[in-house]
């Protein structure tokens, strides 16, 4: 994982999103303060692409992006059969990303950290060490 985070954080420097975005952002709690966020960064094709429809253009385009995903896969080291099964799970999890929480009005999600619980970050996401991704991007005084 410290490969995998390394790298994210060194093309983030770059310029170069994914997986997620990190940066500031106004607290939507208290306008008066900016504060560090972390939104989703684009992991696969855009939703409305994907999304099934009851058409044939529709579900060839699905094939094609999962045999895409599948061959994304096979390069960076898994086997074929291993490859197609993965893609097809993540086309299963794709289309219920539109029915997760979102922001309401107050700027809350469910899963908001406070300005003043930044370690509840590791708690969510344990195998991630966030004060290593701060140094590595250049964050050294969060």
């Amino acid at each position: 994982m410290a490969d995998i985070q390394a790298e994210i954080a060194r093309l983030q420097r770059s310029g170069v999103g994914g997986l997620f975005n990190f940066g500031s952002t106004q607290d939507m709690k208290d306008s008066s303060r900016v504060i560090g966020g972390a939104d989703q960064g684009g992991l696969g094709c855009r939703i409305a692409t994907i999304t099934p429809k009851p058409d044939d253009k529709s579900n060839e385009i699905r094939g094609q992006y999962q045999d895409h995903i599948a061959k994304m896969l096979a390069l960076v080291g898994d086997d074929a059969p291993k490859a197609a099964a993965e893609a097809k799970t993540i086309m299963g999890l794709e289309p219920s990303w539109p029915k997760l929480p979102s922001r309401t009005s107050s700027g809350a999600t469910p899963k908001d950290l406070s300005q003043d619980e930044p370690s509840r970050a590791s708690d969510l996401t344990p195998n991630w060490s966030w004060d290593t991704y701060f140094q590595e991007i250049g964050y050294t005084n969060i």
